[in-house]
This record gives C-alpha cells, sequence and structure tokens, in this order.
C-alpha cells in the first residue's frame, strides 16, 4: 500500500558515461555544371515523409520561416531576384545538366545570393489525390552523383542557372507579412559575436535588424487559410 501511494518505486540509478566512439567523416562537395548558382535540396516536413505527402493537413503545416505550403518553390536570395527582375510568385525556370523544372520563386534572405534552394519531397507523377501532380520533382536537377564519404546520393552537386519562367504557376503562402514592426522577436546574430573579443564591437551593427516584407506579386500568391 506504501507503495502504491508512492506512485511506485524509484531508486536511483548512476548516470552512464557516454563517448562518441569514431570520427566522422565528410566528403567536399563537387558542384559539377555551368550554371552560376548553387542547388541546395533540403527535406521538408510537411513533404518529405509517405504520411505527410498524402495527407492534406500536414501539407497546410506551415515551414518557419517561410510559411509556404502544398507546392514546390525556389528560395532565391533578394539580391539574386533583384538581377532576374522578379517577386516572389513570379515563375522561374531552373536548369542543370541533368534536366529543369519551371515553379514559383520564394524571396528568401536565409539563403546565400549564390544559392538556389529547394524542398524535396514533391512532383509525384502516381501517389494518392492529395500528392499526385503537386509540385515538381527536385531530384530530377541533381546529375548522377555519390557523397565521396557516405556513398549515399549527393544532394550537393549540381551547379544551376535561373532564368525566368514562362508558365503560370501557384505560390500559397499562411503568412505574406514578415515585418517585425520593430519588436526583434528574431534578431540577427553575426559570426563576430560568437567568435568574442574585439570582433563583437565590429558585429553589433547587424544584430537586432528585423526581418522585412518579402515583395510578392499582388494576386499571384493565395492563403489557405482565408
Amino acid at each position: 500500500m506504501q507503495t502504491l501511494a508512492s506512485g511506485g518505486v524509484w531508486e536511483e540509478t548512476p548516470a552512464a558515461p557516454v563517448r562518441f566512439g569514431s570520427a566522422p567523416a565528410f566528403a567536399a562537395p563537387e558542384l559539377r555544371g555551368a550554371g552560376e548558382l548553387a542547388l541546395v535540396l533540403y527535406p521538408s516536413p510537411s513533404s518529405t515523409t509517405a504520411a505527410a505527402r498524402t495527407s492534406p493537413g500536414s501539407r497546410s503545416s506551415r515551414i518557419p520561416p517561410r510559411k509556404a505550403v502544398w507546392g514546390s518553390w525556389a528560395e532565391i536570395h533578394p539580391e539574386t531576384a533583384k538581377k532576374l527582375g522578379v517577386l516572389s510568385g513570379d515563375a522561374v525556370k531552373i536548369e542543370t545538366e541533368a534536366g529543369s523544372v519551371e515553379l514559383p520563386a520564394y524571396l528568401y534572405a536565409g539563403v546565400r545570393p549564390d544559392v538556389i534552394a529547394m524542398p524535396l519531397g514533391q512532383g509525384h507523377t502516381a501517389y494518392g489525390r492529395y500528392a499526385t501532380g503537386v509540385g515538381v520533382n527536385a531530384l530530377a536537377l541533381l546529375p548522377p552523383a555519390q557523397d565521396a564519404a557516405s556513398g549515399v546520393v549527393a544532394y550537393l552537386s549540381a551547379k544551376a542557372r535561373i532564368s525566368k519562367g514562362t508558365r503560370a504557376v501557384d505560390f500559397a503562402v499562411t503568412q505574406r507579412q514578415m515585418d517585425q514592426a520593430d519588436r526583434e522577436i528574431g534578431q540577427v546574430i553575426p559570426l563576430a559575436s560568437l567568435l568574442g573579443g574585439a570582433a563583437v564591437a565590429a558585429g553589433r551593427a547587424g544584430a537586432g535588424t528585423p526581418a522585412r516584407r518579402v515583395p510578392a506579386r499582388t494576386g499571384r500568391t493565395t492563403s489557405p487559410t482565408r
């Protein structure tokens, strides 16, 4: 009865030491092709797993900080977009030596100006009601290459060219306004702040800079929550 009253048997267990017994292996990426931008493909929590791809609820889940849903998009830096003359929601064509796709652009300052980033998990030709014909297959842009260290598919292995697209594309976002209204909720942490010492003072000028609204073509983006 006393054991039940105390909620069970509780014993002190000494903590076991944990060590990593091997050194991780890394191989520098080898980018192939004649493009001027590096193509970066990444797994999306709303479309990478089979359950997410076939569930309308999961497909509507916002991916912070992008807040884009349902389809595919190409993340490009605002400086790159300005040179190209496109805004968020405009169609762009991505070409590599392996293939090409056309999809909406998403202006995102979180990528480098020399990078195009795209989520994986879309572009199925047959995968049920909610996955068939949605987005583009980003893997079609990859050349046949393997990572030299692990032997798996080298997702960072291609250079890409970007140009204005000609197709009408859908781009669904659940939040267009990215301005923090000077509340400094999300702050920039300069590399200098992590290095410490005299470099901190030089880097403070960039700290606390609020994110600004990502321009978009009026009428070209949709809000599924509206």
